[in-house]
């Protein structure tokens, strides 16, 4: 398995599959890895309450995980260039960001 941060989402999920798309698409360094929730690689190394909950995006980084709204900001900022203005997104509490 590769070092790389990596993204878990919803397979299934419209929505997750657009924000998918739209960080491929954007990764022109290949520095994120995309996975599942469904996947085998999701539950070798992520906890269930994790895994199983499919309404939500996990980012992996550095053995960190991040859920919701944490887990997009901090992919919007490793995704780098202008996305790392969302930074200013984190003078929001969680429980806000996560409603958006």
């Amino acid at each position: 398995m590769t070092n790389r941060p990596v993204i878990f989402f919803d397979g299934v999920c419209v929505l997750c599959n657009i924000f998918a798309d739209f960080i491929l698409k954007r990764d022109k360094k290949n520095f994120f890895y995309l996975s599942t929730l469904q996947g085998e690689h999701a539950k070798k190394v992520l906890s269930p309450k994790h895994y199983e909950n499919f309404n939500t995006i996990v980012y992996l980084k550095r053995e960190k995980i991040y859920t919701r709204s944490d887990a997009i900001l901090n992919i919007l900022l490793d995704l780098g260039g202008l996305w790392k203005v969302c930074i200013v997104l984190f003078i929001f509490p969680k429980p806000i960001r996560d409603l958006i």
